[in-house]
């Protein structure tokens, strides 16, 4: 997500998905480890055949982490590849900067479909 969405009903309200970084998978990476033995995973797909998909982290610089998405159709041996930078933030970090400006924290909840991977945060502009 690139910005702040407006909640229906109200430009004084918004919701921000921030995703959740393991720090441990960084701080290996870091050191030169990788990730495609923490993220890959394999499943058969009826009339598509076996799929296989992984993430290989190859930059992290700060907050920004660089990644590379792999996903492996083995029928036929296609693979596509789609390279992403995220931003990574603490919650106390996005906490932070929506008080800086001028919104006030209503909740924090976990994505519905990433739990325990990524925060929304709700927020108000404050009076």
């Amino acid at each position: 997500m690139n910005g702040p969405q407006r909640c229906a009903g109200s430009a004084k309200r918004f919701a921000q998905a921030a995703r959740w970084c393991s720090r441990p998978v960084i701080r290996r990476v870091g050191h030169g480890g990788g990730t495609r033995e923490l993220t890959f995973t394999a499943v058969d797909v009826p009339e598509v055949g076996p799929v296989e998909s992984w993430e290989e982290v190859f930059a992290v610089d700060g907050e920004l982490v660089t990644f590379r998405s792999m996903t492996a159709f083995r029928r036929d041996e296609t693979r596509i590849e789609s390279t992403s930078t995220l931003r990574f933030r603490e919650r106390s970090a996005v906490e932070q900067s929506l008080v800086r400006e001028g919104f006030d924290l209503v909740e924090v909840r976990d994505a519905s479909d990433r739990p325990g991977r990524e925060m929304v945060f709700f927020a108000r502009r404050a009076i």
